[in-house]
């Protein structure tokens, strides 16, 4: 808060059947902040505001229907009330106490009641696309239990609120669960402080200090929003009129508070007495806001004087830290291939969404497509000028559908817009993707299919990677270690040095000449480390390197050398089968690090992997990644001593906006002369960042929506993984793997929880939505083809294409090629989820996405390609009887029209068994959630 803040408390009169007439009165008063008191939370987790009025049972608002925009009326243009609250608890009453009984009995997850009710209540809150309610306000009086004041604050963050802290008295519970709160990237906003009826103290600056050792003494005094009684009769010494309560908080300003904020109680009996009072003036609404005000701004908030020993002694309650190193035994480590954070990640958090925690605390929000400087991309091709900004949704799932610009000239062009080194210092203008894409593709390709580079994947095209980064932690701030391709980054990633290297081919392992070309750099290793200190490792791996070539060998064994020198090194060097076993069984190592299958063009052809690499199909990338993260989870209790870190090697070429930084530590750090097999390539210092990649970081430990940043000034690189990896297990690290690593974060404050999570899963098998949902791109349903009673089942397998078939039991289908709520006359793909036509081949794609097409009579399925037009894959979902843009909901009769020129306007209709398309005909089709 750097604004004054007047708050006041209310009761019945902002209920449903009295705020109307008190509208105008909260309006024009001065306050700032009106706090709805109270809502009760019953033994079965029904809400009820003000003892009488019935909220919320079993997940569904049962309030009056015309509160909401009531509320939301109190901050309409020209208030002075800018924020709501709900207050949960009172003095006196069970609420905190069925709160914890039923988070014992139920968690905190989607499923529970508690989460189930306030989400109920902030969706029937949300009026005109913004929640009316600002954040919940905890008044316990009773319980004051940390535990329980945390898990339930994490769960309402986690749907959007934000919380606020009305102590009694208790100082060090309440300072500890903010502490604790903090710890885990979530910020109470406030401490409304009772300094009435007893309330302990009745003096701010004892609590000033005290949240001091959390929030910083610059913070501390805006952070402690003291609140009086206004008048409610002669028999009580708490009662005051605004005379009074102008000289309480001018003395609280005298003494040196440095207060920004003061809140009123209750509005219940400011209405009651204003006529019938002793007061000089009249104890009115507005009389009120201004006393505190006022009262506020009479002094010259001078510095406060040291603590006392009391508030000394609350500090000391806190100044630990109040969360333990979690009892990881085992990490596991993922690196994939090729892509930038905004071109997979940039859309994790869509309009409206913020992550629930950001840790540290304090920093800026979620760095994606929707925030931040996203310059028009221009190129010039054959002396025209094309542009193209990020656009949301891919084409094809092996987006942009050819390999972009890896090596070190090209990053510089799609960053300086050069091809030449930059001076040093040199901001990123972050504006040449587009130019470098199209030199690329050269003049044979088309415009179209040059701007397919700035297409955004969603988290409908990529749920397995999105899933796992929303329900634990990903960082916007992780960059890899050298701006160039895989060789140099990989090797960073596991030797902290690439010997001098920046682009592929430097010290040639035999593979010259080849895309999959390897290096060896004949360095220590972190096995090499590991070995020495006793640790166990496993690499685990998909192929030989590289594929379709006569190797026998992975990729780390061939590029690694000095991890052969390691006694019985080939022993721990076993096929990914063997992990999937050994997560199942709690047999893994310390440290497991993960080879994927290395796709992409070869002079060959394409070779299909699981990599992510462009232009891989990413189906098998994503299942694979989910068969990882399932093997891990089968077996609990390994898992709740696991962390799984999913990390790209280098961007590939893919577009990100955020500039990289400079400040790169050098592996050999400040030696002018580095003792290196070879010269430093082009002259590179290693002294900037490369790209930013997506890294996520998966345990029970880790709160879900997460996201992660440095805790120093030094950002994230994949240096971080080996100095992470080094201190767990207390190796010294200013003596092995060089400088970069000596100096790099660690990511272990990720780990915020006190207890392992239990509500964890990211692949649930989930309950259809109910009929009337929203469908939006990606959702999950079944085709119901309304004429014959059948619906769109499993594939059959022809000479060529796989085809659909109609039977009683529907597949799991979705739209796909957009982005967010799918409409009526919306242009989809539609896609199944079957495991047979997505069946891994060296050379094969998978065929997922129907289409109409002139060799066959009927439709199949075939692979999506963002290089290709395919509009034969192109369809127009047309709900029956509704106008264009009217939203597709689960239940609706739709018709499926093909967008392909040649078959324009045909309906998707049955053949019998199978789907075609003819013009004229009249099939409906009912969209169904999954059972």
């Amino acid at each position: 808060m750097t604004t004054t803040n007047l708050a006041i408390y209310g009761g019945g009169p902002l209920g449903a059947e009295s705020l109307a007439a008190n509208l105008d009165d909260l309006r024009g008063s001065g306050f700032t902040t009106v706090i709805l008191w109270s809502f009760h939370v019953a033994a079965n987790g029904d809400l009820a505001f003000n003892d009488t009025q019935g909220i919320v049972s079993g997940g569904v608002y049962g309030g009056a229907a015309s509160w909401p925009a009531q509320v939301a009326a109190l901050k309409a243009p020209g208030s002075s009330v800018t924020s709501v609250w709900a207050s949960v608890g009172a003095g006196g009453v069970s609420d905190f106490t069925h709160v914890a009984a039923l988070i014992a009995q139920e968690g905190i997850g989607p499923d529970s009641i508690l989460y189930r009710n306030f989400a109920a209540l902030r969706a029937a809150f949300t009026v005109d696309g913004v929640c009316a309610i600002d954040g919940i306000d905890f008044d316990d009086e009773d319980l004051l239990d940390v535990d329980v004041l945390v898990q339930f604050a994490t769960l309402l963050f986690g749907l959007g609120f934000q919380i606020t802290f009305c102590p009694y008295n208790a100082p060090s519970i309440w300072v500890k669960a903010l502490a604790t709160l903090a710890n885990a990237g979530h910020l109470v906003s406030w401490f409304n402080l009772q300094a009435y009826a007893g309330g302990f103290g009745n003096d701010p600056r004892q609590w000033i200090d005290a949240v001091a050792t959390v929030v910083g003494t610059e913070r501390a005094a805006q952070f402690i929003v003291p609140g009086l009684w206004c008048y409610h009769g002669q028999s009580d010494e708490d009662s005051r009129c605004p005379s009074s309560v102008q000289s309480q908080f001018a003395s609280y300003q005298a003494a040196g508070d440095g207060l920004s904020g003061g809140f009123l109680w209750l509005y219940d009996d400011v209405l009651r007495f204003q006529h019938d009072n002793p007061c000089a003036t009249p104890a009115t609404t507005a009389g009120y806001a201004a006393a505190i005000a006022a009262g506020l701004a009479s002094a010259s908030q001078p510095a406060r004087p040291p603590r006392t020993a009391a508030a000394q002694r609350a500090a000391d309650a806190v100044t630990s830290a109040d969360v333990a190193a979690p009892p990881i035994d085992h990490v596991v480590m993922l690196m994939l291939e090729n892509r930038g954070f905004d071109s997979v990640l940039g859309l994790l958090y869509g309009p409206g969404e913020a992550p629930s925690h950001l840790v540290p605390a304090g920093g800026p929000g979620f760095q994606g497509l929707l925030t931040g400087d996203h310059p028009v991309q221009h190129a010039v091709r054959d002396g025209r000028t094309i542009s193209a900004s990020p656009a949301y949704g891919v084409r094809g799932a092996n987006s942009p559908g050819k390999d972009p610009g890896e090596p070190y000239a090209h990053v510089n062009q799609q960053l300086f817009r050069s091809t030449a080194p930059p001076y040093a210092g040199q901001r990123p203008t972050m504006d040449g993707f587009l130019q470098d894409y199209c030199d690329v593709l050269g003049s044979s390709a088309s415009d179209e299919q040059c701007k397919q580079l700035m297409h955004m994947f969603s988290p409908a095209d990529l749920p397995a990677l999105s899933a796992l980064a929303r329900t634990y932690a990903t960082s916007d701030a992780w960059f890899c270690s050298v701006p160039t391709q895989t060789n140099a980054n990989r090797a960073f990633s596991i030797c902290g040095t690439s010997l001098g290297e920046v682009d592929n081919g430097y010290y040639p392992a035999g593979t010259r000449g080849w895309v999959f070309e390897c290096d060896k750099f004949d360095t220590p290793t972190i096995w090499n480390v590991l070995a020495d200190h006793q640790v166990s490792w496993a690499v685990y791996y998909n192929q030989p390197y590289p594929p379709i070539r006569p190797f026998t060998a992975p990729y780390t064994w061939l590029a690694f050398p000095r991890v052969q020198t390691i006694p019985d090194a080939w022993a721990h060097f076993k096929k990914i089968d063997q992990f999937m076993t050994d997560a199942r069984n709690g047999a893994l190592p310390a440290f497991s690090y993960l080879e994927p299958a290395w796709g992409g063009e070869t002079k060959l052809g394409y070779v299909d992997g699981n990599d992510y690499h462009p232009p891989v199909d990413v189906t098998h990338s994503e299942e694979m990644l989910r068969e990882i993260y399932r093997a891990l989870r089968e077996n609990q209790a390994a898992w709740e001593r696991t962390l799984l870190v999913v990390v790209f090697d280098e961007h590939g070429g893919t577009y990100d906006h955020v500039p990289p930084p400079w400040g790169a530590t050098p592996p050999w750090g400040a030696d002018p002369n580095p003792k290196l097999p070879k010269p430093r390539q082009y002259g590179f210092n290693f002294d900037r960042f490369g790209v930013r990649v997506p890294c996520l970081l998966v345990s029970p430990w880790i709160e879900a929506g997460t996201v992660v940043r440095s805790p120093t000034a030094v950002p994230f690189d994949h240096t971080s993984i080996l100095a992470s990896v080094l201190d767990w297990k207390k190796i010294d690290r200013s003596t092995v793997l060089g400088a970069r690593v000596a100096g790099a974060p660690t990511f272990w404050h990720a780990l915020t929880r006190q207890r392992p999570r239990t509500d964890d899963q990211a692949f649930p098998t989930p309950h259809g939505p109910a009929l009337g949902a929203p469908v939006n791109y990606g959702s999950r349903f079944r085709l119901l083809h309304l004429p014959s009673g059948r619906m769109v089942s499993s594939v059959s397998k022809g000479v060529r294409y796989w085809f659909p078939t109609l039977g009683t039991t529907g597949v799991e289908l979705s739209f796909r090629g957009g982005y967010g709520a799918v409409t009526s006359r919306s242009t989809v793909m539609l896609r199944t989820a079957e495991a047979a036509v997505n069946a891994p081949g060296v050379m094969d794609k998978p065929a997922n996405t129907l289409g109409a097409w002139r060799d066959e009579h009927d439709c199949y399925y075939v692979a999506s390609d963002a290089y290709q037009p395919y509009q034969q894959q192109q369809w127009a979902v047309v709900k029956v009887g509704a106008r264009p843009g009217s939203p597709l909901r689960y239940g609706d009769e739709v018709q499926l029209l093909c967008l392909y020129p040649d078959f324009l306007g045909q309906v998707l209709m049955s053949d019998g068994s199978y789907l075609t398309t003819a013009s004229g005909a009249r099939d409906a089709w009912r969209i169904l959630p999954m059972p």
